[in-house]
């Protein structure tokens, strides 16, 4: 796992593997450091999602068979196991798309929540761009670039922003690399931006998540 890791540290961005980490510390909890590598059979994969069924969401526990998976892989492209295991994704029903009516945008506009929080949720359902992006991307004049890497379709996209959101997403990378700077998780920082406004959310009595803004922004668009 390690030199898989330290491997996979060269190719790819250091969140990746920091998630890829995550992943096969959660695998091996259930197996064990020191098993055998040609111990690791279909029941074992199987054991695996049987044990975090109730601790983790169905997303949650295919995002770690992902990286479990990708590992398995590896390890037979370098002779260390002589057969693949069968990994079978659990099922998820899609959700649909869910838009923040205006009176509840109100509601959260109107929370406790610091001003700062409130400009960085306007952002999001103005733009349309995914949590990572906004983090991850860099400001070329008036324009936010998401290189292939860090876009979920693997293709460069460019979004025109404005005055006032060209400031809110120089404040978000300031804070991006004085968290990269002091040595700091960035994956934690980029966490946070789903656990707040989960938090207004509940605060104010109403069901959504981060990526409803998204949702929103493309009803907006639609109706324009």
């Amino acid at each position: 796992v390690d030199k898989w890791l330290a491997i996979k540290s060269n190719n790819i961005r250091q969140s990746s593997v920091d998630r890829y980490r995550i992943s096969l510390n959660a695998f091996t909890y259930i197996v064990g450091r020191t098993c055998p590598l040609n111990a690791i059979s279909t029941s074992t994969i199987e054991k695996f999602k049987k044990v975090y069924q109730n601790k983790h969401t169905p997303s949650g526990i295919n995002i770690n068979l992902r990286g479990i998976k990708a590992f398995l892989l590896w390890c037979k492209e370098e002779g260390y196991i002589k057969l693949m295991p069968k990994i079978k994704q659990l099922k998820i029903d899609k959700s649909k798309p869910k838009v923040i009516r205006d009176s509840d945008w109100d509601l959260i506009m109107q929370s406790s929540v610091a001003d700062e929080w409130k400009d960085i949720f306007k952002l999001y359902r103005d733009i349309g761009a995914r949590r990572n992006e906004v983090v991850y991307g860099k400001l070329e004049g008036a324009f936010l670039v998401v290189d292939a890497e860090h876009s979920k379709s693997g293709i460069e996209k460019e979004i025109q922003l404005n005055e006032i959101q060209i400031s809110v997403v120089k404040s978000i990378h300031t804070k991006r690399d004085s968290y990269i700077n002091k040595g700091m998780n960035i994956t934690n920082y980029v966490n946070t931006f789903t656990k707040v406004f989960r938090k207004v959310c509940d605060d104010v009595g109403l069901d959504y998540n981060l990526h409803c803004l998204r949702h929103t922004f493309a009803v907006r668009r639609y109706f324009e």
